[in-house]
């Protein structure tokens, strides 16, 4: 397997730290429960090895009340993220195929790719409400299918599924002898009535859910799988029991506790959620600068910044100055592999007296950010230097001069990057296989371009001193040009990827 660590968690709020956060809404959970507020004092447990497949009261109460399904059905596992892991590593291998929906929370992603397995996404969007199409799916499907994946209520954006849609799923991927996975993670907030836990309605099919999002406790570490085939138990029990062996004696003493109020807990955290959600529509529904689809349960929603509104500056700068300004701190889009006109935010975990004084819900300061009209960029320094977004243009460069008019050089074919006209004669600056093409015998300088993805105003100071500073200190020399939109180094060719490494330390330090 081939890791890599995803986007969300690199940027996490517990990763940033969230003592620097004023304002959390990128949080995907109701707030963190402690035991106190739980109502928990934890006994003087015995801390043996637990029944591998989990507790047998615990797993009990993760299926009461559900029709066909015991508690053999049941396999407690690190979290959700656990359970997807075990599904992912011993149903999929480099020659199987998965359909998988995007946007979604990124294991059910990163896992599969880890694996090197073939992936289709059915790609959910805003015009049709993130609402699943079956016969996307159904299209989708190769002879090397092996598993659908969907998520019901939406990770990150709290759009629910009908029960329409989800038996069509279940036809389908039985009629083409396929698992269906489905992430319930949100399930237990659904407003408007829970669907039937999807295991229920056939062996094929996997739920996977957790005490993380929906409880509030996360940091117990406490989920599951359910799936009533017995023979693919048998391999996911397999799988933990190579992982850990066991669950924790501590954790699924909590869980125990927690489920067998689940009622109690419930009733009272979808009323709230209900509330927290109609302060967020009452935003929206006032702000000409954001539109969203309306979630139907969880603790997020996916707002999305309309056509026409460019934030000053740019979207990089937006975000840094939403969160190094303002003290927000949202789910960019890119979390979710999509553009950064959208944003995860996370409306169950700060307070209620947070989420009503937080930015977002302030709509002429929100509004602030933004520009109607062309932006000139930005000024403020830490904000560029934290945003810049170096990139790297694969191309070698070249500086050529020629004393010949400017009006007789075939400029339309040369395509020079830069011109500049002195009394000396004409320099120009363009890749070298066009300086090659057009006869140019003795270019100066091979270099390569590094441009800076922010939106930088001409009248901005500092950030051409810090950068050549910088790179002054790496012995690497630089000549820098500014466009209207933004600013580019020209470095040495052997040094590209060395001043590239000191510009991503130079946005770092900026960071913090």
């Amino acid at each position: 397997m081939k890791y890599n660590r995803m986007p969300i968690e690199i940027e996490a709020p517990e990763e940033y730290g969230y003592e620097n956060i004023k304002y959390n809404l990128s949080e995907s959970s109701i707030t963190d429960q402690s035991l106190g507020s739980l109502g928990l004092q934890v006994p003087d447990l015995k801390l043996l090895y637990n029944e591998h497949q989990g507790g047998t009261a615990l797993r009990k109460l993760v299926i009461q009340g559900s029709e066909g399904l015991t508690h053999e059905d049941v396999l407690i596992t690190t979290g959700a993220a656990g359970a997807l892991f075990i599904i992912a590593s011993s149903q999929l291998s480099v020659n199987d195929h998965l359909v998988v929906v995007r946007p979604n929370y990124a294991t059910n992603l990163e896992t599969p790719r880890a694996l090197g397995c073939e992936i289709s996404f059915i790609d959910l969007a805003f015009e049709t409400g993130f609402q699943l199409d079956v016969s996307a799916v159904k299209a989708a499907i190769k002879p090397n299918t092996k598993v659908v994946s969907i998520t019901t209520p939406h990770n990150p954006t709290g759009t629910g599924m009908s029960l329409e849609t989800l038996n069509a799923l279940v036809a389908l991927t039985k009629d083409n002898g396929l698992i269906l996975l489905v992430d319930e993670t949100y399930a237990d907030i659904s407003f408007d009535g829970r669907l039937p836990i999807a295991a229920s309605l056939g062996d094929h099919v996997i739920s996977v859910s957790s005490l993380s999002k929906s409880y509030g406790i996360p940091g117990i570490r406490l989920g599951w799988l359910i799936n009533k085939n017995p023979s693919l138990q048998e391999t996911f029990l397999a799988a933990k029991e190579q992982i850990s062996i066991s669950g924790s004696v501590v954790d699924e003493w909590i869980a125990e506790r927690v489920l067998s109020r689940k009622e109690e807990i419930l009733s009272a955290t979808i009323r709230e959620m209900k509330d927290r959600r109609e302060i967020v529509a009452a935003w929206i529904e006032k702000d000409d600068l954001l539109e969203w689809v309306r979630p139907d349960g969880g603790v997020v929603c996916f707002p999305h910044i309309k056509k026409g509104f460019e934030p000053a500056g740019g979207l990089a700068a937006f975000y840094h100055r939403l969160l190094h300004k303002y003290g927000t701190y949202v789910g960019p889009g890119h979390w979710f592999e999509l553009p950064d006109t959208f944003f995860r935010l996370g409306y169950g975990w700060p307070t209620i007296e947070e989420l009503k004084g937080s930015l977002l819900c302030s709509p002429h300061v929100y509004s602030s950010l933004f520009s109607m009209a062309p932006t000139t960029g930005e000024e403020d320094l830490s904000i560029l230097l934290a945003t810049m977004q170096p990139m790297l243009d694969p191309r070698t460069y070249v500086f050529l001069t020629t004393k010949d008019p400017l009006d007789s050089l075939p400029l339309a074919t040369l395509k020079p990057q830069l011109v500049v006209q002195e009394d000396e004669g004409t320099t120009l600056v363009t890749t070298e296989s066009l300086a090659e093409s057009h006869g140019f015998k003795e270019p100066v300088f091979p270099c390569k371009k590094i441009s800076l993805k922010i939106h930088s105003s001409l009248e901005a100071v500092g950030l051409i001193a810090a950068i050549s500073n910088r790179l002054k200190n790496d012995g690497i020399s630089t000549n820098v040009v500014s466009g209207y939109f933004h600013d580019h180094i020209y470095v040495p060719k052997g040094r590209a990827e060395d001043a590239m490494r000191a510009l991503a330390d130079l946005v770092e330090e900026a960071k913090k």
